[in-house]
């Protein structure tokens, strides 16, 4: 998961003949991949989603002050008040129609500015969160998904993921905000979010380490958690959260074959030290590998054992060491 969107991966058992298929070969294994990306559920683009549906619903009551708009949000802490640039808000009439004049971010991204206001209300949280999750709410697919039937972030032409899955980026980066470890369960995540919004926005921003869009952690908590159940059907006991480094799914893929290969190569070894063995054939290997030992150290040290030596060898052993000095000192 990114800023703007989530890329899902997952294995499947058969190829998959579509634009989402991917087959992979390594050594020993053959892999079936179903790979996609959803744009606009990254952390950034969904919390612009939930002001554009607030928007939508609070139409009647979004107030004016200085030609600007002043929109209250259940997912921000108390006496939060801050300008926002929505970069969604320009088309977020039914009809394409912009809200209101669009200006252009430093970025280069056109959105209209919003003046957000805190109204805190944890029960509001999930259910904004779902609404921001549920893709029937944003491409007018006619009847709206029941999240609880089908996972209601895929369309009918995406594969539902199952299987296994590493949580990586930015689920890791929800969960270190809120020092969660990579044990913690989908329930801990909303605890910490729900003391998170408890806080009061001027306390909040002093008490942990400056970093961007800390004010949309009380909405994040709840979204990566509904992303996972409502809009992917993925489980708790599905979900490994990646806390060390990120691993794309072609090196998790490697390490899996890795492991199979080291299995296969020791389950085909211990067979053929099983089928083959013999006590007689392994004794003379043992005293083989004695015997080349033994000339090895002799070898290496200039040491030869006294049973192999023959007495009057050499003729001149007794000369041997002044001849030696002799050539030295010449």
């Amino acid at each position: 998961m990114g800023g703007s969107s989530l890329q899902v991966t997952f294995e499947t058992e058969k190829p998959i003949n579509d634009e989402t298929g991917i087959n992979l070969s390594t050594r020993v294994l053959n892999h079936h991949l179903s790979a996609y990306s959803l744009l606009g559920y990254g952390l950034n683009d969904a919390f612009d989603k939930s002001v554009v549906h607030l928007l939508r619903m609070q139409r009647q009551t979004v107030s004016s002050s200085n030609g600007k708009m002043e929109l209250r949000h259940p997912c921000l802490q108390s006496v939060y008040r801050e300008k926002y640039i929505c970069s969604q808000c320009n088309t977020s009439n039914q009809d394409g129609s912009p809200l209101s004049a669009c200006k252009t971010m430093r970025i280069g991204r056109p959105g209209v500015p919003v003046e957000l206001i805190s109204a805190p209300q944890w029960e509001c949280y999930s259910s904004l969160a779902k609404v921001t999750v549920n893709l029937s709410e944003w491409l007018n697919l006619g009847p709206a998904i029941d999240c609880e039937l089908q996972p209601c972030a895929l369309n009918e032409n995406l594969h539902v993921p199952h299987g296994q899955f590493y949580a990586m980026s930015c689920f890791f980066v929800v969960y270190r905000f809120f020092n969660l470890t990579s044990d913690a369960s989908l329930d801990d995540v909303l605890h910490a979010g729900h003391k998170f919004c408890e806080e009061t926005w001027d306390v909040t921003k002093h008490s942990v380490v400056p970093q961007p869009f800390i004010e949309h952690y009380s909405f994040r908590a709840p979204y990566i958690v509904s992303l996972l159940r409502d809009g992917l059907h993925i489980t708790d006991n599905h979900v490994y959260l990646d806390l060390g480094a990120s691993l794309g799914p072609w090196v998790l893929l490697l390490l899996e074959d890795g492991q199979a290969f080291s299995r296969q190569s020791e389950f085909h070894g211990a067979n053929i030290l099983h089928e083959n063995a013999n006590p007689a054939i392994l004794f003379v290997l043992f005293f083989i590998s004695v015997i080349l030992l033994a000339c090895a150290i002799s070898y290496a040290f200039n040491w030869t054992p006294k049973v192999f030596r023959r007495s009057h060898l050499p003729l001149f052993r007794h000369n041997s060491a002044s001849h030696s000095i002799l050539n030295f000192q010449r």
